[in-house]
């Protein structure tokens, strides 16, 4: 009868796994539909925010993973994020600015480059730990997936367009990607990431004048 007992860790695990993966696979085509019938991103954001970054993480860790910076433990992540800050920002000022009110900018400099800034990462991480509950290797696999199924199914239909090469593109945010990741695996923080992530919002925000009304209605 032993060998019929339920062992309560490996069904925990297997339902964060599954939790995982259905966020990641799921939840960009619900983001497309929302959008789609209410043609407002804020709603997407909401959910995506509230549900998937802090109740998700509370709900399996009870803290979120912040304030822990550990500093020394990433100096070579910290100048790769420099860098590639850098680039992207040097290849948004190469396009046209959107003509939009200067509050417009200041309320999503708020809202798209310090909430989602921190929050996103948040739920990126959320993914990882979910997904990869049981195999590391799946949760990363799950990130990919879902970052580019949200950024093609959800922000691409309102964010400003990148003004160069859409591989250039890609490689900027596989290498953001990585290096956040690899800060995460060493700190189990996100504050760095998530400082970088709001950096680099905030310059999308001035140099492309990417106001808060495209965010709220499209």
């Amino acid at each position: 009868m032993d060998n019929f007992k339920i062992n309560p860790v490996k069904i925990i695990l297997r339902l964060k796994q599954w939790v995982g993966w259905f966020i990641a696979i799921l939840f960009p085509f619900a983001a497309w539909g929302i959008v789609k019938f209410t043609n407002s991103p804020i709603l997407v954001a909401l959910i995506y925010w509230i549900g998937i970054g802090i109740l998700l993480r509370l709900t399996f860790d009870k803290n979120l993973p912040i304030f822990h910076p550990q500093i020394k433990k990433v100096k070579k992540e910290i100048v790769a994020f420099v860098i590639i800050t850098i680039i992207g920002g040097y290849y948004y000022s190469k396009g046209v600015k959107i003509e939009t009110n200067a509050w417009y900018l200041i309320f999503n400099s708020m809202l798209y480059g310090f909430v989602n800034g921190f929050l996103e990462i948040v739920a990126w991480v959320n993914i990882v730990d979910l997904a990869g509950a049981r195999i590391k290797l799946n949760g990363y696999l799950a990130l990919f997936l879902y970052v580019a199924l949200i950024d093609g199914l959800f922000w691409s239909r309102f964010m400003p367009q990148f003004p160069g090469s859409i591989y250039v593109l890609i490689i900027i945010q596989f290498i953001m990607l990585v290096t956040g990741l690899s800060v995460y695996k060493k700190t189990e923080d996100v504050t760095i990431w998530s400082i970088q992530h709001i950096l680099f919002n905030l310059l999308v925000i001035i140099l492309t004048g990417f106001g808060v009304n495209l965010f709220i209605h499209i």
